[in-house]
């Protein structure tokens, strides 16, 4: 479950899954959020209904530190992994993500070795903990 698969970097992501689950033997459905909570727990739902063997979900960021969809998820014991940051209403979860430090300190490096010297650095939204760290 992702938020849109017209972005670039969920595509790659889905991509990789993809690869790894046909050579296990796995299927994958996809589904949108479209960055919106309502829609986030309509998927989990449809595909728990499906009884789906596991979960890889990027949430819908929300401030709050529950929401009843994980609960749901945390109580039915299925195999779950969160991709991306991990914010509190899904830390019980297993997650996976990249080391934004570390990538942007090669990328300022690179632009650096370039001749580059005013380097812009795009975030996302400031109330998100991902956003704040970068």
């Amino acid at each position: 479950i992702i938020s849109a698969l017209s972005n670039p970097m969920y595509t790659r992501t889905f991509m990789a899954i993809e690869e790894q689950a046909h050579e296990m033997g796995y299927e994958i459905i996809v589904a949108q959020t479209l960055n919106n909570a309502e829609r986030e727990a309509d998927c989990i739902r449809r595909l728990l209904a499906r009884q789906v063997d596991g979960l890889f979900i990027r949430p819908v960021y929300r401030p709050d530190p529950s929401a009843g969809i994980y609960e749901e998820l945390k109580k039915r014991k299925t195999p779950t992994v969160i991709l991306g940051h991990r914010a509190l209403f899904c830390s019980d979860f297993t997650n996976v993500e990249t080391d934004d430090l570390a990538a942007a300190k090669a990328v300022t490096e690179h632009l650096l070795d370039l001749g580059h010297r005013r380097i812009a650095c795009l975030t996302g939204p400031t109330f998100a903990p991902w956003a704040q760290e970068r």
